[in-house]
């Protein structure tokens, strides 16, 4: 079992945080998961096509891809691929909108989410301002800590 959440993590990072390989081992490695997953070749092409067009100099560019990707996505059989498709052409004149200014609002997803991962732990909190005490202190650096103790009274 752990060779096996060993191996996952190692694909994880593979499909997610690199877009190039260093060296032919990881690209070997990467082909042979994609061999005994075929489904997984196809989710991370999409990926990497959708990292390409936010790459793209304009918005006619990104748009260009951004279609592309979804008419390649059209005659897939799996069904979370088709799913994705369909959230891709729902979303994709604000998907595009990144253009006008190239900001995301991955900062206000990833606050949302800190904020709902403190509410899961915080199980059965009774009184709120231990909760409010709680978000406030998961924003604080480490390094402010110890001088921002009067939050915790």
């Amino acid at each position: 079992m752990k060779d096996f959440i060993r191996k996952f993590f190692k694909l994880e990072g593979y499909l997610v945080y690199r877009c190039w390989f260093e060296g032919h081992k990881e690209k070997e490695q990467l082909e042979e998961y994609f061999n005994n997953y075929p489904s997984l070749k196809e989710f991370y092409w999409v990926k990497e096509k959708l990292r390409e067009m936010y790459r793209a100099e304009d918005r006619k560019q990104g748009e260009e891809i951004l279609d592309m990707v979804i008419a390649a996505m059209r005659v897939s059989d799996d069904g979370e691929i088709l799913c994705w498709r369909s959230m891709l052409r729902r979303w994709k004149d604000q998907i595009l909108n990144y253009f006008d200014n190239r900001t995301t609002n991955a900062f206000t997803e990833g606050v949302h989410t800190k904020i709902k991962k403190i509410k899961r732990v915080s199980y059965e909190f009774r009184n709120v301002d231990v909760y409010v005490r709680k978000v406030v202190l998961s924003f604080i650096p480490i390094t402010l800590l110890p001088l921002s103790s009067h939050f915790l009274l």
